[in-house]
């Protein structure tokens, strides 16, 4: 697969995600986005900030633009997650600069090494973690929405 190839099929999943995510989102009520199912649980609203978030931390690596959040900015950031709309404009906002740190990733830079949340990673790993992180709390939404009685897939809506 050439790097246009792997570019163009990483950029159409993470659209592909968001889609996912946004669906599934709007299943949920607004008494849901800020309910808690357990004593350890976070809200789905506050599980949306923080993926919101890491999609902001990946854009900022693949485009190499080195970061230190301090813990005030972050719960700043996270603060801003207090309604569906708010968060979903954050969401949107956070995927399109992680969309365009991808597209303008050049084939000369794909592989180069970043150090990544679990140690060192090729950038286009980041990306592909940044997917995966997407998909993985979308299945944590999908989930929440069985524990309330709705076994709808979402995404064919």
């Amino acid at each position: 697969m050439s790097h246009c190839q792997a570019t163009h099929l990483l950029i159409e999943s993470i659209k592909t995600a968001q889609t996912f995510l946004t669906k599934d989102l709007s299943a949920l009520s607004d008494e849901q986005l800020t309910k808690t199912y357990g004593g350890c649980t976070r809200t789905p609203l506050a599980i949306l900030a923080e993926l919101s978030g890491g999609n902001l931390y990946g854009a900022a690596k693949i485009a190499g633009i080195e970061t230190e959040i301090s813990p005030e900015d972050r719960e700043a950031y996270r603060a801003q997650f207090t309604s569906r709309d708010a968060s979903m404009a954050l969401l949107t906002e956070s995927t399109e600069k992680l969309l365009a740190a991808i597209h303008d990733l050049t084939e000369d830079h794909f592989n180069d090494k970043i150090e990544g949340p679990m140690g060192p990673m090729p950038k286009i790993g980041m990306a592909v973690l940044c997917l995966n992180h997407m998909m993985y709390h979308d299945g944590q939404f999908n989930y929440i929405q069985t524990l309330e009685g709705d076994d709808k897939v979402h995404w064919m809506d």
